[in-house]
C-alpha cells in the first residue's frame, strides 16, 4: 500500500506523486536547456551593461570598504525559486529591485556592481541555499530578466552608509 498524498482518501495516489516527481524534472530540465543559451563571457568587460543604467548620471561617489571578486546571479519571487513566503526576504522586508541576497554578508550591507550597475546601490536582505559560497543573487521581476542576466564573475563592493561629499 502506497503513501496517500491525496486528500481524498478514495483519489488515485500513485498517478499524483508520479506527476509530481515528474513535474520537478521537467522543471529542472527546462532551466537547464535555458541556461544553455545563456551567453557566459570570461570576462566582465566582454559583458552587455544595462542601457538605462549607462545613461543614469555617474557623480555620485562611494567609500568602498572593501570588494569581494564573486559569482552573480539572479532570482525572482516565482514560487520554484523560494520558500512558501515569496515575496518576503530572510530579514522580513518586501523584495523590491535593489534587494540581494548572500551568505557571507550581513544584513543591511550596501554593496555596488560598479561594472554592470555603476549607479545603483543594493542591500543585503535575502539569503541563498548554504551550497552558494561565494555567491550574490539580486532580485528581479521576471524571470526574463533573471535568465538573461544569467551567471557572472563580478566584483562587488561594499560601500559606507553615506555617500562622500565633494572635496571630501
Amino acid at each position: 500500500m502506497g503513501i496517500n498524498y491525496a486528500h481524498d482518501k478514495g483519489a488515485p495516489t500513485r498517478g499524483i506523486f508520479v506527476a509530481k516527481i515528474m513535474g520537478k524534472r521537467l522543471l529542472l530540465l527546462g532551466i537547464f536547456l535555458v541556461g544553455a543559451h545563456i551567453p557566459h563571457y570570461d570576462s566582465i568587460a566582454q559583458a552587455p551593461k544595462d542601457k538605462a543604467f549607462d545613461e543614469q548620471s555617474q557623480e555620485a561617489e562611494y567609500d568602498v570598504l572593501e570588494t569581494h571578486e564573486v559569482w552573480a546571479t539572479a532570482y525572482t519571487s516565482a514560487p520554484e525559486e523560494t520558500d512558501s513566503t515569496p515575496f518576503t526576504t530572510a530579514s522580513g522586508s518586501r523584495t523590491r529591485e535593489g534587494v540581494m541576497a548572500t551568505n557571507f554578508l550581513p544584513f543591511g550591507t550596501k554593496v555596488r556592481l560598479p561594472e554592470i550597475f555603476p549607479d545603483r546601490v543594493f542591500v543585503i536582505e535575502d539569503r541563498m541555499h548554504p551550497r552558494k559560497v561565494g555567491f550574490v543573487d539580486i532580485w528581479m521581476e521576471t524571470k526574463d530578466e533573471a535568465f538573461s542576466f544569467g551567471k557572472r564573475k563580478v566584483v562587488i563592493e561594499v560601500i559606507a552608509d553615506e555617500i562622500k561629499k565633494e572635496g571630501a
